[in-house]
């Protein structure tokens, strides 16, 4: 039986993107794959990126409109939320954490619309770390 023409489009999703530089502290690369499965003259409902963090890169502080959900895929990495950012007396800040997380391969977090957070790979790391981040198509805010 021979295939029928398909309209469906297939991608590499796991493929590393491009560097991002303007959101991340550290060598991290970003695959928007959303932008490459939505057909053109359809609302795009959900954004999805394969991201990857070398050598304990992380992401700067940020928020979203939506719940997150991040499916890691290599390595080991982590997630912490940000409950309080307090001036100290010298002009540096620092951060009271209201919840952290490790999560590897297979694991996934959720973390909630309208918090705080970072996410990257663990601390100290010399390995990279791969995550797959799936949200609503509404803002992120960086701080």
């Amino acid at each position: 039986m021979p295939f029928l023409q398909s309209n469906l489009e297939t991608i590499q999703f796991f493929k590393e993107g491009e560097p991002e530089t303007d959101y991340a502290i550290g060598k991290v690369t970003m695959n928007k794959v959303s932008d490459r499965f939505a057909a053109k003259d359809l609302k795009r409902e959900l954004k999805a990126y394969f991201v990857t963090f070398h050598d304990g890169a992380r992401t700067r502080l940020h928020y979203h409109e939506s719940d997150q959900i991040l499916i890691a895929t290599e390595g080991i990495g982590f997630v912490e939320i940000v409950k309080k950012i307090e001036e100290t007396p010298d002009g540096k800040y620092s951060f009271v954490i209201e919840d952290s997380t490790e999560f590897k391969d297979g694991d996934s977090v959720i973390i909630p619309a309208g918090k705080i957070h970072w996410h990257g790979a663990k601390k100290g790391s010399k390995d990279k770390f791969s995550h797959i981040a799936i949200l609503r198509n509404t803002p992120t805010f960086w701080l």
